[in-house]
């Protein structure tokens, strides 16, 4: 594990990196393909969870991260701006059609749920009513999007949301990772995660973010069992055992996806081994109902792969509609076979009606849709979809053929569903449907063995007339049977059938008990032929023809009186009647027959090992069983060994030659009038025993009624209850308005002084830096880069960190005593650059570190020291200096000047030399005084730029002293000028004498 010193410097480089380049790392999101999708589901007390997470995630791994929230509506999300502190990662909030890159963070907007297909982000409408349940709405596109690598993680919040779309993500194969309830805020979605049982690991934000840096790595799959290792008893044995509990035939089937279905079973269910499942399925009736919609593999959606649908209604529907216009009785049949749910049923009813309309053309349509599952043909069967399964359909096709029945699902409108008959099919076993157009069979044959594929196929193909067409999956091809086939469509694997499969081989049809025990022991299979085989053939082929000869015409019926199985020509006794077809024996047979054949059975059932017969004499020309000689028909029951009751029935006709009288009786012969007798009796006790059981019945009806009203008072109490506990939780739901009312004002208000302080730090130009009670950055002014190396990275890190130019400045320790004595601290440094800094360091010291922060404010004092320096030189002088600006104002005198001030009673204003005007002050003495007028003239002169120097020897003598003054004046390069005043008075100079001349 990294040390957090380690990452700090990891974040560092790759800080340094990313600002080195200037790509964008979403525009080169093909050349880097995710790997992993890690997809992060928070709500209340998320925040601190999240920040915990992205700092300690590696920011290198080959994985892109989803942070799926609880937003308001109307209110704009934040949190890219917040997470961008915590990592180096791009951090960008979603936008419709963004294809996920490695290494960046999608944050969900507001206002909409996310979805993800086809690893691009879709976006869709937040519902203007009911709940949204975000977290789960993702789970399960993730899981149906068939990442390479899935991982669902819960952190902090209230609710449920989530952990429904944890179990989606665990049945694909994908791992769920929890937040530990102790170190969430709030513990609701956590604990609701961790009660299905189905999280591979829990802890804090940091260790989940470990787990996953392993999980990465180390390419790490969430496999509970490996089947080789820890079953003894072969694979294939231990799928026969599962298939007789789920009443399946699995040896048609791949193991290898039997097995990873399993192993899905077993996560969901939280079994470790596969003894303590198997156990679990003997006991549990639910879990068998659960494994078989497993085993049955139920991916299926609207228009799954719509290019290929679209190509089928172009290149087959359209053409084979316009064929049928011109015969209209005909109806147009369409087969698809293991239709799942229904929704590629209904997909391919959509594709025909749109045709049609398009067309202008109104056929009869018939769709048999036929899958194994009952439980899938229920849901097929109502028509009623979730919403979240529509959404990728046109909304146009959506409002054509659905009806939206509440704010979360969608029905099938009633002309689109009488077009479809479902109905619980084997291809693999049950006669297949005849006289289609089209069958559709997509992503089916790609589980089953060999053999069972061509089998299948073939039942298929037999069922499509002369030039029909065969709709296959992406992955999937005719192999042996392509020499039937013309290609419609390689890409979209459309055929078309060239003549009709007028025969199918007997293995087709059925299948012998020691052939399936062939097929599913492996030691008995044999891709060759063998003697062993050759003999068996011999066998059988001897067997068939002593039958022919020997064997009188029979039928081998079950306890339903339904044929199985036909021996020899019966085609005299029996007769097709008008209506629907049926194997019922008794209804083939004519009426005589069937009236002693009846009772014949009836017997046999009721006493099971003893043979019954009867001889049927012809009745003479108006005779209805068509007989011309007697008949003699023996009944002989099947008892299976191991059985109590006969399983099958075999009923012999066989043809008495040679005279026979009527009254004439063979061994065995039974009198009919007393079978049938007592046929009556016992019928009319059944009828005596029914109407008991009727009274029974209404009795327990008439006592269950008056439970039920007992239960409707409780319930309409019950509903009191509610309503009134519903009335108070609106009342609290208005209070939650109120208080949200009033947040929302504090975030506006909180919002505007965010936009004040952000305007006046840069107005003012000044270097500013906001740390919080850790000494981290939180925030700095563009002008601050000056002084310290800042990059917008760099917020989170530590200031102390950062290198700064200032000279001889202990930083660490200035900030350290801002924060022991809590108030204002400033110094005055320099930098590198000689620039002087007037640093102050201002604490806000709050109940907490968390609560505590700290401004740090950097003023240039340079020129201010430049004055000081300047003003030291000139007080340095002996001489009275006054500097002039060019209006002839003083600006600046020096000590000399204020000291003479003061002692000659001058003002304060004189002494400081403050808003006087030198010139108007001489223009006042130069009207009496010719020395004052010299020197305003000289003053002026020089001001205007006309001379560059000025001197004047003038005395100014006190009521005691005799005092004389020179008076030199410069002129300044800028404008304006400096006048020094110098005491000559104690010169050994005739001065008066200068003055005079």
């Amino acid at each position: 594990m990294k040390t957090r010193g380690g990452w700090t410097i990891v974040r560092i480089l790759l800080l340094g990196l990313v600002r080195m380049s200037d790509t964008d790392p979403l525009a080169h999101d093909s050349a880097h393909a995710v790997e992993t999708v890690v997809a992060i589901g928070a709500s209340a007390g998320g925040l601190q969870a999240l920040h915990e997470f992205f700092s300690a995630i590696d920011p290198g791994l080959n994985a892109a991260y989803v942070v799926i929230q609880h937003l308001a509506p109307n209110h704009k999300t934040m949190m890219d701006s917040l997470l961008a502190r915590n990592t180096t990662m791009r951090v960008k909030v979603a936008a419709e059609g963004d294809r996920l890159a490695a290494g960046c963070v999608y944050v969900i907007p507001s206002g909409v749920t996310m979805r993800l297909c086809d690893h691009r982000l879709h976006l869709d409408p937040r519902p203007a009513v009911g709940m949204t349940f975000p977290i789960n709405t993702f789970f399960h596109s993730m899981a149906d999007a068939a990442c390479q690598r899935a991982i669902a993680v819960v952190l902090s919040g209230t609710g449920s949301d989530g952990s429904e779309g944890l179990s989606s993500i665990v049945e694909a194969g994908g791992w769920a990772l929890v937040q530990s309830p102790t170190s969430a805020s709030f513990d609701g979605m956590p604990l609701n995660a961790m009660a299905t049982g189905l999280a591979h690991e829990t802890g804090t934000p940091e260790a989940l973010a470990g787990f996953i840096e392993k999980i990465i790595e180390e390419n790490r799959a969430p496999r509970l069992i490996t089947i080789d290792a820890e079953v003894e008893t072969p694979i294939e044995d231990m799928l026969e055992e599962i298939g007789r509990l789920i009443d399946i035939e699995l040896a048609n089937y791949k193991p290898h996806t039997l097995v990873r279905r399993l192993e899905r079973r077993m996560l969901a269910t939280g079994t470790r081994d596969v003894r303590s499942y198997m156990r679990l399925l003997r006991s549990e009736g639910q879990e068998t109902d659960r494994l078989r919609s497993e085993m049955m593999i139920p991916v299926t959606s609207f228009f799954r792969d719509k290019d290929a649908f679209d190509e089928l209604a172009e290149t087959v529907i359209r053409p084979d509609l316009l064929k049928r216009a011109e015969d209209p009785s005909r109806t147009y049949r369409i087969w698809s076979v293991a239709c799942s749910t229904g929704q590629e049923a209904y997909s391919l009813a959509i594709l025909v009606f749109e045709a049609m309309r398009l067309l202008e053309l109104d056929l009869a349509v018939k769709i048999f849709a036929t899958d194994i599952e009952p439980s899938y043909l229920a849901v097929a069967s109502s028509g009623i979809y979730p919403a979240r399964l529509l959404q990728n359909m046109p909304q146009e096709l959506r409002e054509r053929y659905f009806t939206r029945i509440d704010d979360d699902s969608y029905q099938i409108v009633p002309r689109l569903r009488r077009a479809i008959v479902f109905s619980r099919h084997d291809v693999l076993s049950d006669p297949p449907f005849l006289k289609l157009d089209l069958v559709v069979c997509r992503n089916m044959i790609i589980y089953l063995r060999p053999a069972p594929q061509e089998r299948a196929l073939r039942r298929m193909l037999f069922g499509l007339n002369a030039g029909g067409a065969m709709f296959m999956g992406g992955s999937e091809a005719p192999g042996k049977l392509a020499g039937l086939l013309d290609t419609v469509s390689a890409r979209s694997k459309i055929f078309r059938l060239r003549g009709e499969l007028r025969h199918l081989s007997a293995e087709d049809f059925l299948l012998s008990a020691g052939t399936i025990a062939a097929r599913r022991d492996p030691r008995r299979r044999s891709a060759t032929a063998s003697p062993v085989t050759d003999a068996t053939d011999a066998l059988a082929a001897s067997t068939n023809c002593l039958i022919k000869a020997f064997v009188p015409p029979s039928v081998v019926i079950d306890a339903q009186r339904e044929i199985r199985h036909v021996y020899g020509d019966v085609t005299p006794f029996l007769r097709l009647q008008p209506g629907d077809a049926t194997l019922d024996l008794v209804t083939l047979l004519p009426e005589r027959i069937a009236a002693v054949v009846s009772t014949l059975i009836f017997a046999a059932l009721r006493d099971r090992t003893q043979t019954k017969s009867v001889i049927m004499q012809p009745d003479g020309p108006g005779d209805d069983t068509g007989l011309d000689l007697p008949v003699r028909i023996e009944i002989r029951p099947v008892v299976l060994p191991g059985h109590e009751t006969a399983a099958q029935l075999v009923i012999s006709f066989e043809h008495l030659r040679g005279p026979h009288p009527v009254a004439e009786r063979v061994e065995g012969a039974q009198d009919l009038a007393s079978l049938t007798a007592r046929r009556a009796v016992e019928l009319e006790a059944e009828l005596g025993q029914v109407r008991d059981t009727l009274k029974a019945t209404i009795e327990e009806l008439g006592s269950a009624n008056e439970e039920l009203q007992a239960s409707n008072e409780e319930l309409m109490a019950s509903n009191e209850e509610l309503q009134s506990t519903n009335e108070e939780l609106q009342s609290v739901n208005e209070e939650l308005h109120t208080v949200n009312a009033e947040l929302q004002e504090k975030i506006m208000q909180l919002n505007e002084a965010y936009a004040d302080l952000e305007g006046l730090s840069r107005a003012a130009r000044i270097p500013l830096i906001f740390l919080d009670g850790y000494g981290r950055i939180t925030r700095f002014s563009a002008q601050a880069t000056e002084i310290f190396r800042l990059r917008d990275q760099d917020i989170g890190r530590p200031l102390l960190d950062i290198t700064h130019t200032l000279v001889g400045f202990d930083l660490e320790a200035r900030i350290a005593d801002a924060e022991t004595q809590s108030k204002t601290q400033q110094y005055e440094v320099r930098d590198r650059e000689k620039r002087s800094w007037l640093v102050t360091i201002q604490p806000f010291v709050g109940r907490s570190s968390e609560e505590s922060r700290m401004v740090l404010s950097f003023i240039d004092v340079s020129s201010v020291q430049a004055m000081r320096y300047l003003q030291s030189v000139i007080d340095a002088a002996p001489q009275n200096l006054a500097v002039l600006d060019a209006a002839g104002q003083i600006v600046l005198v020096n000590e000399a000047w204020r000291r003479f001030s003061r002692e000659n009673g001058g003002t304060h204003r004189l002494s400081d030399g403050q808003d006087i005007d030198y010139l108007q002050a001489l223009e006042g003495s130069a009207r009496q005084d010719s020395t004052a007028r010299r020197a305003l003239e000289g003053l002026k002169s020089l001001l205007s730029g006309a001379r560059d120097e000025f001197s004047l020897i003038y005395p100014c003598h006190s009521p005691t002293h005799e005092r004389w003054f020179l008076m030199h004046a410069s002129a300044l390069r800028d404008g304006g000028c400096v006048i020094t005043h110098l005491d000559i008075s104690n010169l050994d100079y005739p001065v008066h004498e200068e003055v005079a001349e």
